[in-house]
């Protein structure tokens, strides 16, 4: 029975976290864009489920042959997250700039922080999860992460203080997130 609710709590999580996902497409303007984030996710999951299925035996992962792919995708994977804020400010309208056009400066601008906040979160994971860390430099990685997940709605709000704007900005810091520390753990992944 508990294997049976293990599965079904994995499913459901999994429904929810390509729903969540989905509801990006309500950024472009367009409804028919939930359903092809949608279908992008659940490809994205469906290859994922393969690959691990693949390379694991009775829960235990085995040992990759070539770790230079790994490290390959897990840097492609953190390029992706760099980007992917730059992206979507220059071609969706997440929010209003009043700005005609979105130059370079700005997109370098975005970029640079995009960076700092990610190294600023793995800074915090780092302090929170080092082995015989103290509850101060716990507690200082949950603060220095708490205080970083504010920053995305404090450069927002003098430009678009509509729960729209905000809300779809935290849309893509979560999907940043989740593509950073996805390929910071195949980068950095030791067998």
């Amino acid at each position: 029975m508990k294997d049976t609710l293990f599965i079904v709590g994995k499913i459901i999580g999994l429904l929810i976290f390509i729903l969540a996902f989905s509801l990006m497409g309500v950024v472009s303007g367009r409804p028919i864009m939930i359903l092809a984030y949608a279908g992008f996710f659940v490809v994205v999951m469906g290859i994922i489920f393969l690959f691990v299925r693949k390379n694991q035996r009775h829960f235990e992962i085995i040992s990759q042959r070539n770790q230079t792919i790994s490290k390959v995708i897990g840097m492609v994977m953190l390029l992706v997250a760099i980007a992917i804020p730059a992206l979507a400010i220059s071609n969706m309208q997440l929010f209003e700039l009043n700005l005609e056009k979105i130059s370079v400066g700005i997109i370098a601008i975005i970029v640079a922080i995009t960076i700092a906040l990610m190294a600023g979160v793995i800074l915090g994971v780092y302090l929170i999860n080092k082995k015989g860390s103290t509850k101060v430099n716990k507690i200082l990685g949950y603060v220095i992460i708490i205080l970083l997940s504010a920053v995305p709605a404090l450069l927002v709000i003098p430009h678009d203080k509509t729960t729209t704007g905000i809300g779809s900005v935290y849309y893509v810091a979560v999907l940043v997130a989740v593509l950073t520390w996805w390929g910071l753990s195949l980068y950095l992944n030791k067998e």
